[in-house]
């Protein structure tokens, strides 16, 4: 066996010994030897390095040997050094931003490097073998409010250059009935965040060039090639091309170009307003309104008066004519017969109701006439109701056969008639015969203390003539 004399020196003190060993217990003790030497060397490093361990980076950047406010000026220096680049999707301008224009407040970075630094941590074995590694990351852009930046000179956001985008639209000119199309505008406003958010982004990337896409900016929803757009012009042109024939209260209007122009609304959906047509409607077409009407008579005893309200003539429904015109033009015709819509819907021409066919009662004179393609048919005394009793009034007007019907029980509160002819035209008021009256009780001054319950009593040969002859369409003037 070899003997080795080895020597041992131990927390500085010698001490020389003769040893007698394997190989083996020499590597051991050799590699004891090492380890302790590395315990101290470490602790060594640990006490004496006031910096950030070698291998530390910030988003990159070596902070390697700096305290934290060497970092943190590095940091920020690094940072405020960059300039930005922008540029808009048209390249009709480029700016430039300086990063330290950003007026960033860093005091929450200061916070994030004081913390990074109190806990740094490399092991005994990264320092030994040099494989300490700490890529710390900030995100720099949360501390970015654009409302204390110096955005002096970016176009992209300088209220002052903004333009707002616009859709295509029409244009009309109700003089010559053209519709014109206006070009869209694309405008230069960002949707809601995207500078804020496609900055940061770039700041976070440290990128030294920003673009803009037009997908990034608030575009025209209606562009001049829109095939909904196109559309709506031509059917706007389509309605103008029109003619529509309006049959109306017996008679009939021819609605034109000159007509329809004033129609046009290019903002409506269906290129129409409402308004107009009814405003027309309304104009042009309620002259013809005859219902509850005063109308101009002569009385079958020679005099010229006029005649109030009642329920006869016709009445029209101006929203619904205006939609039946709409619905006209809509056609694929070039000429398109419609007709008008009623609320009261009447008998005869509006020019021409009372002609030569109608019933007259006199309350004055307690008479009634019938009259037929101008020939007095019948002429008789008659009975209307009570003067004086406000539940047996006989109202004077124009008025419409109701209905009409044999063998009828009128009823009242108190009282019940039976009649063979009964032609109401006003509620509850109408022509009947009154069986149960004397001769003598028709006509003189019967209504001032033996009228009716307010219907127009008749002897039964005259009721059944008017009855006989009574149409639907024949008026029923009823005057003082």
């Amino acid at each position: 066996m070899n003997k080795k004399h080895i020597i041992i020196t131990l927390a500085g003190a010698a001490v020389i010994c003769l040893i007698c060993m394997a190989p083996g217990a020499i590597k051991r003790i050799t590699e004891s030897i090492s380890r302790h030497n590395l315990d101290v060397a470490y602790e060594n490093f640990l006490e004496s390095n006031t910096g950030f361990y070698e291998g530390t980076t910030v988003n990159g950047i070596d902070i390697a040997g700096l305290d934290s406010a060497g970092a943190l000026q590095k940091l920020t220096d690094e940072f405020e050094s960059k300039t930005l680049t922008i540029t808009n999707p048209w390249n009709d301008t480029v700016d430039t931003l300086p990063y330290k224009n950003l007026n960033i407040d860093f005091s929450n970075l200061k916070a994030f490097i004081n913390a990074s630094f109190d806990t740094r941590n490399m092991t005994e074995e990264q320092f030994a073998e040099k494989t300490y590694v700490n890529e710390l990351s900030y995100d720099i852009t949360k501390d970015i409010d654009l409302a204390k930046a110096d955005l002096t000179g970016i176009s992209v956001v300088n209220e002052e250059l903004l333009v707002p985008s616009s859709d295509a639209a029409l244009t009309y000119d109700i003089k010559s009935g053209k519709v014109d199309i206006v070009e869209e505008v694309y405008g230069n406003i960002f949707k809601e965040d995207v500078f804020k958010d496609k900055l940061s982004a770039a700041i976070l990337e440290g990128a030294d060039t920003l673009s803009f896409d037009k997908e990034d900016y608030i575009l025209p929803e209606v562009t001049a090639d829109d095939e909904t757009f196109l559309q709506k012009k031509a059917t706007i042109e389509n309605y103008l091309d029109k003619t529509v024939e309006l049959s109306l209260c017996g008679m009939g209007i021819t609605i034109d170009n000159e007509d329809i122009r004033t129609f046009i609304d290019v903002d409506a959906e269906d290129g129409l307003s409402d308004d107009a047509m009814q405003a027309y409607v309304k104009k042009v077409c309620g002259r013809f309104n005859t219902y509850g009407d005063s109308r101009p008579f002569t009385t079958s005893t020679g005099e010229s008066i006029m005649i109030p309200g009642g329920n006869y003539g016709w009445l029209i429904d101006d929203a619904g004519t205006a939609g039946k015109i709409k619905k006209a033009l809509a056609s694929d015709k070039s000429t398109v017969k419609t007709e008008a819509a009623y609320k009261v819907q009447g008998q005869r021409p509006a020019d021409d109701e009372i002609s030569n066919t109608y019933v007259e009662v006199s309350l004055r004179d307690q008479r009634i006439w019938m009259y037929k393609d101008g020939q007095l048919i019948v002429s008789d005394d008659c009975t209307t109701g009570m003067v004086g009793d406000p539940e047996c009034h006989t109202n004077v007007g124009t008025f419409r056969l109701t209905y009409k019907t044999t063998n009828r029980v009128l009823r009242g509160p108190t009282w019940e008639d039976f009649v063979y002819f009964w032609m109401p035209f006003d509620g509850g008021i109408g022509l009947h015969d009154a069986t149960w009256r004397t001769e003598e009780e028709f006509g003189g001054d019967n209504r001032y203390g033996n009228g009716s319950h307010g219907c127009v009593n008749l002897r039964l040969a005259t009721a059944e003539t008017v009855y006989n002859n009574m149409e639907d369409d024949v008026p029923i003037i009823v005057w003082e």
